[in-house]
């Protein structure tokens, strides 16, 4: 979460962000309300919050739809000096700031609609690779279905661009795919590319980090589209080339929550604790709901505690929970 008007830096711009009104103690108590309510059912339903980058197509639907709850509370709550509402609106923007500065402030904003109506204006007025680089891969990860669309021509020529490139523009393309629920189309388009890096046999995708790298699209398209088993696979597989990725650890744990093998989740994630030197409250979040169904207390506390550092609202969000709150009764 983060405070409206707050600028994202770049490096974190693909994490889902719920943007909330400090203005009045009455809309933080209705934020706290509607965020508990949402997450309280789907956590009890084995919702998992998404990491960044890596976030899977289920939980990204699911914070959007808290996120427009939320949306909807500030907006009755107050005025947002940064909310764009109507076709006009964005374009006395574009009009003030000049498209770049719209583009930029739009990604500060959070603000897609804006985003979508810039990004055509910027394409013939800016250099491709910069415009293709940095601004649509910010655009797409954050849900601009133009982005999206501009980015599929440049993944059908992935290979012009350099391996660094290409792995940043595919994981912005899949973060826009899993966004717009459209995986299982992606999953036709790229199955073929996919199965020749998972076989070891594409031409410039060869380094183990590289190929989980790329694999680990496949599993988020695989688990957006339903197919938990090939997900599953494709993960132990992901893991396999790079054991100690904590996004990797998180997604698989993930997976086999899903699949009810819950002491295969709990191996998983305690090993993504163990390696995620930054406490990542996506995965801190993952951690208590999986020890809490566990059953495991002692886990639960340690894990809350250290979530409680890096997201105090998170933790009293998910202490409120019927699993959570029964195993610390306990």
């Amino acid at each position: 979460m983060a405070e409206e008007g707050e600028s994202l830096p770049f490096d974190i711009n693909t994490i889902r962000t719920i943007f909330y009104n400090l203005e009045s103690a009455k809309s933080v108590r209705e934020t706290v309300k509607v965020i508990q309510a949402f997450t309280e059912k789907h956590i009890e339903n084995g919702f998992i919050p998404s990491t960044q980058g890596d976030s899977l197509a289920s939980v990204s639907e699911s914070l959007r739809r808290i996120e427009r709850h939320v949306e909807y509370l500030v907006s009755n709550q107050s005025v947002s000096n940064n909310a764009v509402k109507a076709p006009q609106e964005i374009q006395e923007i574009i009009k003030e700031l000049g498209p770049t500065g719209a583009l930029n402030y739009a990604f500060a904003s959070r603000n897609v609609e804006l985003a979508d109506a810039v990004l055509p204006i910027l394409k013939s007025k800016t250099n491709h690779d910069h415009f293709v680089e940095a601004g649509l891969t910010q655009a797409c990860a954050m849900g601009s279905r133009v982005a999206l669309e501009y980015l599929e021509v440049e993944i059908r020529r992935l290979e012009e661009y350099s391996l660094e490139v290409q792995k940043m523009l595919f994981g912005s393309y899949i973060s826009g795919i899993c966004r717009s629920d459209l995986e299982k189309q992606a999953l036709k388009e790229f199955k073929e590319m996919l199965e020749l890096i998972r076989d070891g046999r594409h031409q410039s995708i060869v380094s183990p980090t590289d190929r989980a790298f790329f694999l680990n699209q496949y599993q988020r398209l695989l688990h957006g589209a339903g197919d938990l088993d090939s997900a599953t696979e494709i993960g132990s597989f992901v893991l396999q080339l790079n054991p100690d990725e904590a996004s990797y650890l998180f997604n698989q744990a993930t997976n086999l929550k899903e699949k009810s093998d819950l002491s295969g989740a709990i191996e998983l994630i305690d090993r993504c604790l163990a390696v995620d030197v930054d406490d990542d409250e996506d995965h801190l979040l993952a951690a208590v709901a999986i020890y809490a169904e566990a059953g495991d207390k002692i886990k639960t506390i340690e894990a809350i505690s250290r979530l409680e550092k890096v997201s105090p609202l998170h933790a009293e969000v998910i202490k409120e929970t019927p699993s959570v709150k029964l195993i610390l009764k306990s």
